[in-house]
């Protein structure tokens, strides 16, 4: 896994205010923070793979917006979870080193290995 600088710096302030306009359903809340908890839970890259994907899924469908993959990187192989205020700073992506070329030919260029990130 690694982390990617999108370098689309969001207005946090402004990600709570579209957020906080919303009608929620408090099961569709639920459902999120579940999903949240099982990301702490599971023991192979397959079900994190499975559990942040749904995340992803169930904020895009609150906020009303596309995912950062299904917009930037709908050819990726693997999974794409955003960090921050929704599309901005950085995304976490799983994968190989050799998947950070991907990136890298986009032109993203702060590519950041996951044991980097945390140590």
């Amino acid at each position: 896994m690694f982390f990617v600088h999108l370098n689309q710096k969001q207005d946090s302030k402004k990600g709570i205010e579209t957020y906080t306009g919303k009608q929620t359903d408090a099961g569709l809340i639920e459902t999120i923070s579940d999903l949240s908890r099982k990301t702490l839970l599971c023991y192979t890259l397959t079900d994190f793979e499975r559990i942040i994907n749904a995340h992803e899924k169930k904020i895009a469908s609150l906020l009303g917006q596309a995912t950062v993959k299904e917009l930037l990187f709908n050819d990726y192989p693997n999974s794409i979870k955003s960090l921050g205020a929704w599309g901005g700073d950085f995304i976490l992506a799983t994968g190989s080193k050799q998947d950070m070329a991907y990136f890298k030919n986009k032109g993203y260029t702060t590519i950041i290995a996951f044991d980097d990130m945390i140590a």
